[in-house]
């Protein structure tokens, strides 16, 4: 940015703005990349036996900064699950899994990165998210991860992993059981009564993800 002074004798004289160290740094955190990956994984959840279902997903992990500054990353999961039957179901509060059956799942984790920098295109997908993200740089960079949040869905059936809720235990978290669950009524029998509209819930913490639509499909079921 240039700025005009008054010099002597009315002479205009061009002034450059110098950015701050602040402005400077915000700028370098703009310089971004996108690295996809494909993962496929077993989930492990809070009850016995911990592996509860198998997933399939599209990984994005943005990465922002430079080795100077560090990075800031956001890691992002899209896909879906197929529980498994007889494994304990994920909140740990002691059920099991009823069978096998397909649902999708939505996630986001932020992490930061210094001492190192970004040099490989693809991360290691047998990792742990966080040793994946890690994966992606040079040896000895420091990865620290912060908070995350994984929504899953069954046609009935819900489970948040989130380090806002004591990743994921309790009934508060919700739960995965392998519901066998009837499809929706094409043509759903008349009331008497008028139904109220439901009003959306607001009460979703802001920095939880938001939990992934049920998958809605005709799919085999099988032990």
């Amino acid at each position: 940015m240039k700025r005009l002074l008054a010099g002597a004798g009315g002479v205009a004289i061009v002034a450059l703005a110098v950015p701050t160290a602040a402005s400077a740094h915000t700028a370098q955190l703009t310089n971004c990349t996108t690295v996809h990956d494909h993962i496929t994984k077993t989930d492990n959840g809070h009850g016995t036996p911990s592996a509860w279902a198998d997933l399939s997903l599209s990984r994005s992990t943005k990465v922002c900064g430079n080795e100077t500054v560090g990075y800031k990353i956001k890691l992002t999961d899209k896909g879906s699950l197929w529980t498994r039957k007889g494994a304990g179901s994920p909140n740990g509060t002691a059920e099991q899994i009823l069978n096998r059956v397909r649902g999708g799942v939505y996630g986001t984790y932020t992490l930061t990165a210094t001492g190192g920098k970004l040099v490989n295109k693809h991360g290691d997908v047998s990792a742990s998210s966080t040793e994946y993200v890690k994966s992606l740089f040079s040896d000895g960079t420091t990865v620290t991860g912060s908070t995350y949040a994984w929504a899953y869905a069954t046609r009935c059936e819900k489970w948040l992993d989130s380090s806002l809720n004591n990743d994921g235990q309790g009934a508060a978290a919700g739960n995965i059981t392998g519901k066998l669950c009837g499809k929706p009524s094409h043509s759903p029998t008349p009331t008497s009564s008028a139904t109220p509209t439901p009003t959306p819930s607001t009460s979703t913490p802001p920095d939880e993800a938001p939990v992934p639509t049920p998958v809605n499909s005709d799919l085999p079921v099988t032990g």
